[in-house]
């Protein structure tokens, strides 16, 4: 178990002891008799410290093995922190893995979990990523790849190469992309988990990079598995199926720390409402526990029926792509948490679900509800244990993905064009002299411009594009392929002329990326714009011995 694992588990274990001794006390405050009250006091108090040392024995068993985790988890690359609860079938997970370690000729056969959302598809992954036995087979790592259908492959490609300490930034065509990726990859035994896949050229993307690569994809797409056995003739095809009741019913009591409801129409029916899918009923689960510690109903077996009921509601229209139930409960968790939800809702501002930087999240959920970092952490920590996202990497390069389901839901019910205009606000405060001066996280330059679209401000963002320091800027920190995607943003005649000019020069900027304004002079000297010329102008200040290309060479 990682450090992080450890500590998220001992928060847990922390919380479950709160929770229990809050609903002890609250029986003994009943009591009549003064006697039988001190003896039960008495009794909490003993647990509450066997308890206490139980854990502090176990912190001090483990610290010595996570003294070490740094270099053991070398082999992991983004797979998501574990959550201390799951429900994963045993058999099926010991199938899988053995397939995975299975030496045979066909060692690309991929291996594809079928299921509906919320059926612990991608949970099923990471456990297999961490299980030492699978680790032992890959001997370059395992990756994991979010492959929702906003996913930038690009940007996968750029994070794979990143792990190598390589860079893809002066790629453009796709051709050439793929080819360094096969070179870099061709000789390593590697794993990758294409999470959440959608379709089948974004599959295939990833299945070319190696002949010892292994791929094992999730999807909740039932037409992926046919596409993919016509495309490679070989797959080892899994569907997950609903929980068996008493698994259900074991996980409905481990979420929510309450007893079963008395009634069996009350529980059947929160099964059934539910269809039996892990993740609507730990966020039915959730909800409960919620609403109970916040006194919204007063006793349990009235929180079931209520859950029932409002599980059952079909006042609101959701995305038709996603299960009603799960959207349901997702909605009802999120109302139960109140402001939590409303950071929660914050997400949709984002452009790519599988990709959400932490350090962005918590800049924004500072300026908005002025949230201290530390807060911060323990909400995502806590919104990761509840199923609301998945949490990968560690310091800076630490982000957030979220289910198909749960990004279509923050859309339904997020004001995104408003989120867009926070979002530029809370980077302004770190632009002390304008855009120009913006900070290199990873995310500023390659984003802002179409945080600035989407927020209605055409204009502003067509003059940072038309501005060649900006370009520069945008250039050296987010690569080629990131400037042109932003010029073809707006339908501009002279971003156009920018944007062929720089597709045309990609080849050489590969080779040479110093020859940035040389190029983009010699290409859009001629017939310039007004616009144009002012930017070509810039240019020409950092490169004063330039002299204009002869007619000949003027074609772009």
């Amino acid at each position: 178990m990682s450090v992080e694992q450890q500590l998220r588990t001992q928060n847990t274990e922390y919380k479950d002891l709160l929770a229990k001794t809050l609903r002890e006390l609250k029986i003994i405050e009943k009591l009549a008799d003064v006697a039988k009250k001190d003896q039960q006091a008495q009794q909490i108090i003993t647990n509450i410290e066997f308890a206490l040392e139980e854990m502090q024995n176990q912190m001090g068993t483990e610290a010595a093995a996570n003294s070490g985790a740094k270099k053991a988890d070398r082999d992991l690359f983004d797979i998501p922190l574990l959550a201390e609860k799951n429900w994963i079938e045993p058999p099926l997970f010991a199938e899988i893995k053995s397939k995975l370690q299975a030496k045979v000729d066909a060692q690309k056969t991929p291996i594809l979990i079928e299921g509906e959302c919320g059926m612990g598809k991608s949970m099923l992954a990471a456990h297999l990523a961490y299980d030492q036995d699978v680790r032992s087979q890959f001997s370059d790592g395992i990756f994991w790849i979010g492959m929702d259908a906003h996913s930038d492959i690009f940007q996968q490609y750029q994070r794979l190469a990143g792990f190598f300490n390589k860079s893809i930034q002066a790629f453009v065509e796709p051709e050439n992309l793929l080819a360094y990726m096969q070179d870099l990859f061709a000789a390593r035994c590697c794993l990758l988990i294409l999470d959440n896949a959608e379709d089948i050229e974004s599959v295939l993307a990833f299945m070319e990079l190696g002949n010892q690569c292994r791929v094992l994809i999730t999807t909740h797409n039932a037409t992926l598995p046919t596409f993919l056995q016509y495309k490679t003739n070989q797959t080892l095809h899994y569907q997950l199926a609903p929980l068996e009741q008493p698994s259900a019913i074991e996980l409905l009591g481990d979420n929510s720390q309450q007893p079963m409801p008395s009634t069996d129409s009350s529980l059947n029916g929160i099964l059934e409402t539910c269809a039996s899918n892990p993740l609507a009923l730990k966020l039915a689960a959730n909800t409960l526990a919620s609403w109970l510690e916040t006194g919204m109903v007063s006793d349990t077996e009235s929180a079931w029926k209520q859950l029932l009921e409002r599980l059952q509601e079909d006042d609101w229209e959701f995305d038709e792509g996603h299960p009603y139930y799960l959207m349901q409960a997702l909605y009802l968790y999120l109302e139960a948490l109140g402001e939590q939800g409303e950071c929660y809702l914050v997400l949709a501002v984002f452009a790519d679900p599988s990709w959400m930087p932490v350090p962005i999240i918590f800049m924004l959920w500072q300026y908005m509800f002025n949230l201290p970092a530390q807060e911060a952490q323990s909400l995502l920590d806590d919104f990761a244990e509840k199923g609301l996202l998945q949490q990968h990497g560690q310091g800076k390069q630490a982000y957030v993905s979220l289910h198909s389901f749960q990004y279509a839901y923050l859309h339904d019910f997020s004001d995104v064009d408003k989120l867009h205009q926070h979002m530029l606000a809370a980077y302004l405060r770190q632009c002390g002299q304008g855009w120009l001066s913006g900070p290199d996280d990873g995310y500023f330059y390659t984003h802002v411009c179409t945080h600035l679209l989407k927020a209605g401000r055409l204009q502003e963002a067509r003059s940072l594009l038309l501005n060649f320091d900006w370009i520069k800027k945008s250039f050296q920190y987010g690569g080629l392929h990131h400037v042109i995607h932003d010029y073809g943003l707006l339908d501009d005649a002279d971003l156009a002329r920018i944007q062929h000019a720089l597709l045309m020069a990609a080849s050489v900027l590969h080779e040479d990326p110093g020859l940035f304004a040389s190029e983009l002079l010699d290409r859009l000297w001629q017939n310039a714009s007004k616009d144009i010329q002012a930017m070509l102008n810039q240019a020409k200040e950092t490169l004063p011995t330039w002299e204009p290309p002869m007619p000949e060479n003027n074609e772009v």
